[in-house]
């Protein structure tokens, strides 16, 4: 684990290279081959330049600081494609696109294009499927998910 004065100055560290960046995912992983792992991302995407730079700068702060008394790996990275969103932040950047959501409490999936995202939900516009002569059902065309509720979700590329 990382302590709150290490993440906390790991976040400092990010935010004066550059105030759009914001950490999705930090994670120290101790084993054979330690990592520390790193994902940020921006209202925009994060480019490579972008990765490597922030990469240079908390690695001297762990080095300089003598954080660890073992060997490591820091890995400075954005989130890949297919790759679940963890914030909501992310979902704000994905609107319009085609989400696929396992839901936690039945593992149902839901997919659909993502119409809005809030900081407790957001609402896709479900795939209506035509329906049988004589259903007198409405299916849904809209469902707000709150998030506690996705146990994952990715944005789908057709």
């Amino acid at each position: 684990m990382l302590s709150p004065e290490i993440q906390q100055t790991i976040e400092n560290i990010i935010i004066t290279a550059n105030p759009d960046v914001y950490i999705v995912e930090m994670s120290l992983h101790r084993g054979g081959r330690s990592v520390l792992l790193i994902r940020v991302d921006t209202d925009n995407g994060v480019k490579l330049e972008e990765c490597i730079d922030l990469n240079r700068k908390i690695g001297k702060y762990l080095e300089d600081a003598d954080v660890f008394d073992f060997e490591y790996n820091l890995e400075v990275t954005s989130p890949g494609v297919g790759e679940p969103l963890l914030l909501a932040r992310q979902y704000q950047k994905e609107i319009g696109h085609r989400l696929r959501v396992i839901m936690a409490e039945d593992a149902a999936v839901i997919e659909g294009e993502l119409l809005s995202a809030g900081e407790h939900d957001f609402t896709l516009k479900l795939d209506v499927k035509k329906r049988k002569k004589g259903d007198k059902t409405i299916p849904e065309t809209e469902k707000t998910i709150a998030f506690s509720a996705a146990k994952e979700a990715k944005v789908v590329f057709i």
